[in-house]
């Protein structure tokens, strides 16, 4: 930890425990959590650095004035140290451990029924329940009900945040249980488990603790007149995540615990949610939930239920069919989905169409391109239907379902089927890319074609694919969007890489020369001048060289990082001071003024102005054809100091600025303002969010 840090530290921590509350941006206090969470990840201990935030810790556990903000950082600051066994003995020590998570003692003050403070409190046990001390004290606790009663309660929690993270905490405890359990019945002894630091009777407590899950599953699920369908379906939600993460046999015990539970929800209409539970438990023993399936196909044919919660269903099974093949291909034609396919492929509801969208791209990825699509047209008849489905909805009103049909075209379509229908298809897209006011259908059409290209055996087998390449480098790097133009960089590279494949990424552990790349004696100056020219023809040189002057970051660090690969691979080229036999056209007044500055650097010793002081209205010009001025490709390789560029683009913007000192600067100065009544209210001090 920085001295400088370490001398301020305590200020910031006296501040923060008289404050009594929040500072004007509670951002402050995550980044400074986060920056404790980066220093313990280092291996450096907090304690031992800085003693001060044990003051902190007990100050605020025993303050009766402390806001909810302050009390959940706090809570998540001592989760952090006490996840380590000598972090977690100070704070025992100082008798702070208990008082802080006890939500009885948060009760009584009248703060438990903020949601910030709840979630503090959540993130706080997940955070200290990393070794054996640390489960102990929860089990201890959670025989007396002081923790498993309130972890329990906030599992239907009113706030979802809460509820999320009460969920993944009760799944981390029972995890934590497994691996004990596992570690027992695989030949640890009696001896072996407190040589570990777990002692018989922890897992026993922790037997009891499970018994309590198993029973508040049990009861959560029988539906009542009275209760809360959405709590319900929160418990649903609950189980899935445990059956999906946890083993036999305690994954045995839940299902066993709530077999007759779910059984019954299947008469009651909730079928969508159930399906879920089915699907993880498939996981464990499908035979057992083979009746279950059943009771779901005779629900879907009854009256009551209605044609949208079979939509909803297509739409949860979505995410799972990549895991699920055989069995969840089974289960489509037991529900009869095909026909829910058909119709909702046509709904008035733009959700409804994407997820059926989405749905029949999730079932072309299931079988490689190379395999007979049996999915497809089991579920479909054929691809007759999926392809002219796919191409009417291109022409919806909606971007998503735009973009999401773009994508299933690109999992759909086997290269037989792009030659076939490909010149049709190829016009749509171009259009799209073009004219489409939105960004998800212009990132969609730009992915489709760079996995076209990937797949392409041979660019001579991809005529049309690479007669529209030129036109899809053009439009790309020229969007509004920095995603499309850096999507677009990407099928750059594809084609730089498929151009000169001896360039192509090493083996992570291969050594790499520093020196640039030069030609061997087998390789032909001539062939270096042919695949370069090659280059330009496909308008990947200028669509990197457009790129390179971008005004957003990530596109100008893409461009540039592949330049210089560029140069690199054709730096044999570069000797003579002015190749005219590979040139291209530079367009906007941008590049005018970089080549100068360069070229000034190089001729007179003057700073380099290209990358850093290029003037603002040069950054905006657009990549158009408007001024452009035809240059030596070699000259301009050579001529641009790519490699001081490239160091200025991997520096982020927040690079001077954003430090652990200056936050705790910004700290303590926001605090001065807000605790000063005579300040001027038009002087507002803002901590930087950023």
């Amino acid at each position: 930890m920085d001295i400088q840090c370490v001398s301020v530290l305590p200020r910031v921590c006296e501040v923060l425990a008289a404050s009594g509350s929040s500072l004007p941006d509670d951002t402050s206090l995550e980044k400074l959590l986060d920056w404790f969470t980066a220093t313990t990840n280092t291996g450096v201990s907090l304690l031992e650095s800085a003693p001060c935030l044990l003051d902190f810790i007990s100050n605020v556990a025993f303050s009766s004035t402390s806001g909810p903000g302050i009390l959940s950082f706090t809570l998540k600051l001592t989760g952090l140290i006490a996840a380590s066994e000598d972090g977690f003995k100070a704070l025992e020590e100082c008798s702070v451990l208990k008082l802080i998570f006890d939500p009885h003692h948060w009760k009584e003050a009248g703060l438990w029924e903020d949601p910030c403070l709840r979630i503090g409190w959540i993130q706080g046990l997940r955070k200290m329940l990393q070794h054996s001390k640390a489960l102990r004290l929860f089990v201890q606790a959670g025989n007396s009900s002081h923790l498993i009663e309130p972890l329990l309660q906030l599992q239907t929690d009113s706030s979802l945040f809460v509820s999320s993270a009460a969920n993944q905490l009760l799944a981390h405890v029972l995890l934590l249980y497994q691996s004990l359990s596992s570690a027992g019945c695989n030949g640890a002894n009696k001896r072996d488990l407190e040589h570990s630091g777990v002692s018989e009777q922890t897992i026993i407590s922790c037997s009891g603790i499970i018994t309590n899950v198993s029973e508040y599953l049990k009861k959560s699920l029988v539906l009542k007149e009275s209760s809360h369908p959405p709590q319900s379906q929160q418990i649903l939600k609950l189980l899935t995540l445990l059956l999906v993460q946890l083993r036999p046999p305690l994954q045995e015990q839940l299902l066993l615990t709530v077999i007759d539970s779910l059984e019954e929800l299947v008469t009651k209409r909730w079928s969508l949610p159930l399906m879920d539970v089915i699907l993880a438990a498939n996981r464990w023993d499908e035979n057992n939930f083979i009746p279950l399936l059943c009771n779901q196909q005779r629900r879907t044919s009854h009256p009551l239920l209605t044609s949208s919660e079979k939509v909803e269903l297509l739409d949860s099974l979505s995410g799972t069919v990549a895991i699920h093949r055989e069995e969840l291909f089974t289960a489509l034609l037991l529900l009869g989905l095909m026909q829910a396919v058909r119709k909702r492929a046509c709904d008035i509801r733009w959700e409804a169409r994407d997820s059926t969208v989405e749905f029949l791209g999730h079932l072309a990825e299931v079988c490689p391109i190379g395999e007979e699509r049996e999915p497809l047209k089991t579920l479909l008849g054929s691809c007759s239907f999926t392809i002219p489905l796919l191409k009417e909805a291109l022409q919806d009103p909606e971007s998503y379902v735009r973009a999401s049909s773009i994508a299933t075209l690109g999992a759909a379509l086997t290269q037989e089927q792009v030659g076939s229908i490909a010149e049709e298809i190829v016009t749509q897209l171009q259009e799209i890319l073009s004219q489409d006011s939105e960004g998800f259908a212009r990132r969609a059409v730009v992915k489709f074609f760079t996995a076209w290209f990937s797949s392409c055996p041979s660019p001579t087998s991809c005529s049309l694919l690479m007669q529209s390449v030129p036109s899809v480098l053009s439009q790309g790097v020229a969007d509004l969007d920095w995603e499309v133009k850096l999507h677009t960089l990407e099928l750059a590279e594809l084609l730089l890489d498929k151009t000169f494949p001896e360039r192509l990424p090493l083996h992570p552990y291969a050594v790499i020369s520093n020196q640039p790349h030069t030609c061997h004696a087998g390789e032909n100056e001539s062939d270096l001048l042919c695949s370069l020219n090659s280059l330009v023809d496909q308008g990947v040189v200028p669509a990197l060289l457009c790129g390179l002057v971008d005004c957003d970051r990530p596109v100008a660090l893409k461009a540039c990082q592949l330049l210089i690969k560029l140069r690199d691979t054709v730096s044999s080229l570069l000797v003579n001071a002015a190749d005219p036999r590979v040139s291209c056209m530079l367009p906007g007044q941008s590049w005018v003024q970089e080549m100068r500055g360069n070229k000034d650097a190089h001729t007179q010793g003057a700073p380099h102005v290209g990358s850093e002081s290029r003037d603002e209205a040069a950054e905006e010009t657009p990549c158009t054809d408007g001024d452009a001025v035809c240059v030596s490709v070699c000259e301009v390789l050579r001529t641009l100091d790519l490699d001081k560029k490239l160091s200025v683009l991997m520096q982020s913007s927040d690079h001077i600025y954003n430090s652990p000192l200056s936050l705790l600067q910004d700290i303590l100065t926001a605090s001065t303002a807000a605790s000063n009544p005579n300040s001027d209210p038009g002087q507002e001090v803002i901590v930087d969010c950023y």
